[in-house]
């Protein structure tokens, strides 16, 4: 982590932002320690010169490929609204659902859920049940 902190005040210093983006998610999923070999694995090392101590990192390709993945996430995440289970306003449960599903929906009105919209008619909650649009209201 040194060498990519010394590395933002050269000209590589892109490189390391993007660099310090993938050590501190490797950070999280080790439990506070970052490996050598899944580090090695997405980045490329150059040293400067013959002999020499400074290192220079950039991400090789599956390294921006998994950055890239990561930027999806956060998206995605983004998204995410509230919104409350309810009737339409003739008093139906609307949708091709289950009578179980149907029970589940009548259990949980008025309730309030992070949801994403799952495409035009429905959106996902994050449990992984689809409910139709006409079904919610939007919280802001």
């Amino acid at each position: 982590m040194d060498t990519l902190q010394f590395q933002l005040k050269t000209e590589h210093k892109e490189d390391a932002k993007e660099c310090i983006q993938l050590y501190n998610y490797l950070f999280e999923c080790y439990g506070g320690e970052v490996w050598f070999p899944p580090w090695e694995s997405l980045t490329i090392v150059k040293f400067e010169g013959y002999p020499s101590n400074k290192k220079y990192y950039r991400l090789n390709h599956l390294g921006k490929l998994v950055l890239k993945g990561l930027s999806v996430k956060n998206t995605e995440e983004k998204e995410k609204i509230k919104i409350k289970l309810t009737k339409t306003p003739d008093g139906q449960i609307y949708g091709n659902y289950t009578p179980e599903n149907k029970k589940w929906i009548d259990d949980n009105l008025g309730l309030v859920f992070v949801a994403k919209r799952h495409n035009i008619n429905y959106y996902i909650l994050d449990n992984g049940f689809l409910v139709h649009i006409y079904n919610t209201t939007k919280i802001t």
